[in-house]
């Protein structure tokens, strides 16, 4: 990987282009190119991360490009520079307020077509997957939709939202993991669909609850968060992940394998906050013990948290339960089925190559939601590791594809499952082993047929329906599952 940069501003034209030509980026997984400003006469260029920013036009250029500021200053007048980037600063914010009165004295006509808005950040991982996804359903049932993402260089910030929503006027917009009611009118109803164990959640702030705000939860250790943030239970209700059909299907000749698969990452190598405890070996082996001896039940995760935080092992007593604890899990499980699988075990994901027992079995990392479809449909059996939830993502992709799923059974995990006769359950290595000599009473292809993002927006306009008394006019392909 290429080392990390930061956008800066340049006296000229040459100093910048030189670093423009070098292409860096300013983030570790290479998404965002290093923006490289320069003072004076704009000069004719094929470089899109090279931006003329004359210090005469540095406040009002910047507003209507959109683009991220520089945040590195290599200029003889630099504290002039710094001065014209407090005033832009100062300027957004108070645009900001003057767009959110504005859309507040909006009014919002609910006898017209239903508008759709959603917003995502570029290269969001997995959070820009399902949004593209919902976007999709709500189009293929004919509702208008705008679909605001930036790019390489440009920020999706509030100012950005707002500007989108003043113009469109949207009856309706969604949000994931993020509540932003603050910036709709009082009439636009927002979908806010809690995934991750996002710090807003668990955090001391207070959630400013709307009447049109309706919460989605992925499993119940949200619903408990959103419980203690004053969310009614009236005001939200349980959304499992659902299967992206355009992507993963069953594929035609291609021979099924008698061979079992993970695909995920290391939670220890990529995600935050867990990796910042990757180096801590006391911690992770008093995990791992006391899960490979059934010990960590809900009661004993409290106590743990409650001591770690007590002697500042952790930082929050939710990263025990919400981020250690399946990572633990899902490291464990890999070691069972090296240790136990008497077919062929593959591994997919970063990470896995720092452990010694995993390594023989890991086969580096897909790119593409194409080479992810492809081992599922090869695989006969796809191994998922998550403690506390059977609805995972890939529960639904491996199904799609008529890979069965084999899933841990941890017990934390109240989620109501079922499917549990179009799946393999496990609690232990002996029945993991037992479980790839099976096969589930009914078909696995059906979970994927089950759950799909289609019925996630005819909830979404049921719900509308339910609480708007103008009459809707909405121009369905399918009116029939409105009724």
């Amino acid at each position: 990987m290429n080392k990390i940069a930061k956008d800066t501003y340049f006296e000229n034209f040459e100093l910048a282009k030189r670093a423009a030509q070098q292409q860096l980026y300013v983030d570790e997984y290479e998404n965002r190119v290093q923006l490289c400003y320069y003072d004076g006469p704009e000069q004719v260029t094929d470089l899109n991360n090279l931006i003329n920013l004359p210090m005469s036009n540095i406040v009002d250029k910047l507003l209507s490009l959109g683009t991220r500021p520089p945040v590195e200053i290599i200029h003889s007048t630099k504290d002039a520079v710094e001065a014209n980037l407090t005033e832009y600063r100062n300027k957004k914010l108070w645009l900001t307020q003057l767009l959110k009165d504005d859309i507040k004295r909006q009014k919002i006509d609910f006898d017209e077509p239903l508008r759709v808005y959603i917003s995502a950040d570029y290269k969001g991982r997995v959070v820009q997957n399902i949004y593209e996804l919902i976007n999709q359903s709500f189009k293929k049932q004919g509702i208008d939709t705008q679909f605001d993402i930036n790019n390489a260089y440009t920020l999706m910030d509030d100012f950005r939202r707002l500007q989108s929503i003043k113009a469109y006027k949207p009856h309706i917009v969604i949000n994931i993991n993020r509540l932003r009611n603050d910036l709709i009118n009082d009439a636009t109803f927002n979908f806010i669909w809690f995934m991750d164990p996002t710090l807003c959640l668990y955090d001391q702030s207070n959630f400013l609850i709307r009447e049109r705000d309706h919460f989605l939860y992925l499993i119940d250790n949200f619903k408990l968060a959103l419980v203690n943030k004053g969310v009614p239970l009236s005001q939200m209700s349980k959304q499992s992940f659902a299967t992206d059909n355009q992507h993963f299907f069953v594929m035609q000749n291609i021979e099924k394998q008698n061979k079992i698969v993970f695909i995920g990452n290391d939670y220890f190598s990529v995600c935050d906050p867990t990796y910042r405890y990757a180096n801590n070996d006391g911690l992770r082996k008093e995990l791992g013990e006391l899960f490979n001896s059934g010990s960590l039940d809900r009661a004993t995760l409290d106590k743990l948290a409650q001591d770690y935080v007590a002697k500042g092992i952790i930082k929050s007593l939710e990263h025990l339960e919400m981020f250690l604890f399946p990572a633990i899990v899902r490291v464990e499980i890999l070691k069972w089925a090296a240790e136990n699988c008497d077919i062929p075990f593959e591994i997919y994901g970063a990470g896995w190559d720092e452990y010694p027992l995993l390594k023989p079995f890991h086969k580096g990392s897909l790119s593409s939601k194409s080479e992810l479809r492809k081992v599922c449909n090869e695989s006969k059996y796809s191994l998922l590791a998550h403690p506390e939830y059977y609805y995972q993502q890939r529960l639904m992709e491996s199904s799609a594809c008529q890979s069965i799923p084999v899933i841990y059974k941890g017990v934390n995990n109240t989620e109501q499952f079922d499917h549990s006769k179009h799946s393999l359950l496990f609690e232990n290595p002996m029945e993991l082993r037992r479980a790839i000599h099976s096969e589930p009473i009914q078909n696995s292809q059906q979970i994927a047929e089950d759950i799909s993002y289609d019925t996630l927006i005819q909830k979404m306009v049921r719900h509308v329906h339910s609480l708007c008394d103008s009459k809707l006019s909405i121009s369905l392909k399918n009116e029939a599952d409105y009724v």
